[in-house]
């Protein structure tokens, strides 16, 4: 059967549909692990430094360490048909548009992932600080945002920087998602051996540009990452169309 080339709301929501079917539990129970796992891991670390309050460069570098971790992980797991042959070929024999499976998979793999997983550990970073204060006297509360760390002279060099870091953290996103479009067999270990190559190579090669430049020189640097995030996924769209036919 020739699927219509339009876009389709009704096929794009039989697609969420199918997804919820699938994984909703399986998201359920990671979303609440990550809540549950989170919490514990706040709570240890504070023990060990004998409730001492935390500081804003511990709230970034543990948050930074999170997001790396979980967007490789959830993005590289995108285009779940495509992991066997089998699958593959009931996947690619849905009734739905290439265009509608991949921006189906952008939207849940990447698009949601960007707003989700700092509102998660914001909430639950003040959440369990404001329980251990009420708790512990030994232990103050201070509330942290994510841009507090930008102190550039102008705020329209905030701005780029600000820019220029997102920018950073989507590679985390978009290199894994493009790599789950190509690997078949173990793609997993594939996709997470080679977003990791690729990200650390990235950042090996980026960081002496870094060092002691002025913030003219973050201006082409934001515009080349955000290229290479745009490259990624419009890659990825082209690798699945080649599998469609």
């Amino acid at each position: 059967m020739k699927t219509d080339t339009s876009f389709s709301i009704s096929r794009f929501s039989l697609l969420f549909n199918q997804f919820r079917i699938y994984n909703g539990k399986l998201i359920l129970i990671s979303i609440s692990g990550l809540i549950g796992g989170l919490f514990v891991m706040l709570y240890s670390i504070q023990i060990i430094t004998r409730f001492d309050t935390w500081r804003y460069e511990h709230f970034m570098y543990l948050f930074m360490g999170l997001f790396m971790v979980l967007a490789i992980v959830y993005s590289g797991s995108s285009f779940p048909g495509l992991r066997t042959r089998e699958k593959g070929y009931n996947y690619l024999q849905l009734p739905a548009t290439t265009t509608e499976k991949f921006l189906f998979e952008l939207l849940m793999r990447v698009l949601i992932f960007i707003p989700l997983m700092p509102a998660l550990y914001w909430a639950i970073f003040h959440l369990e600080g404001n329980l251990v204060e009420m708790l512990n006297s030994e232990f103050t509360f201070q509330s942290f945002s994510f841009t507090e760390g930008f102190h550039l002279p102008t705020e329209a060099e905030n701005n780029w920087m600000k820019l220029f870091v997102a920018s950073q953290g989507l590679l985390f996103l978009t290199v894994p998602f493009f790599g789950a479009t190509v690997f078949m067999k173990q793609p997993v270990i594939k996709t997470l051996g080679w977003s990791i190559a690729v990200l650390y190579v990235h950042l090996f090669l980026l960081n002496p540009l870094l060092k002691n430049a002025s913030p003219l020189v973050i201006h082409p640097l934001t515009a080349y990452i955000l290229l290479v995030n745009i490259s990624m996924v419009t890659l990825a769209y082209f690798k699945l169309k080649r599998k469609q036919i």
